[in-house]
């Protein structure tokens, strides 16, 4: 679904993918770990929130 998002030069992109890959992989093991689809919701959301919290420190 990210995929879709992307524009410019072809590193950023492939570094940007390679990361989302880490991400998902990390949010998949979270899910087979404790088998409850929250936790890795959760984990998302804890995710973006970092990111945006790091995006608004930034400026």
């Amino acid at each position: 679904m990210h995929l879709t998002n992307f524009t410019g030069a072809l590193p950023p992109i492939l570094a940007t993918i390679g990361l989302l890959t880490a991400v998902g992989a990390v949010f998949g093991v979270a899910y087979e770990r404790t088998g409850n689809l929250a936790v890795p919701v959760a984990v998302h959301g804890l995710y973006n929130l970092v990111l945006l919290s790091v995006s608004f420190l930034s400026l």
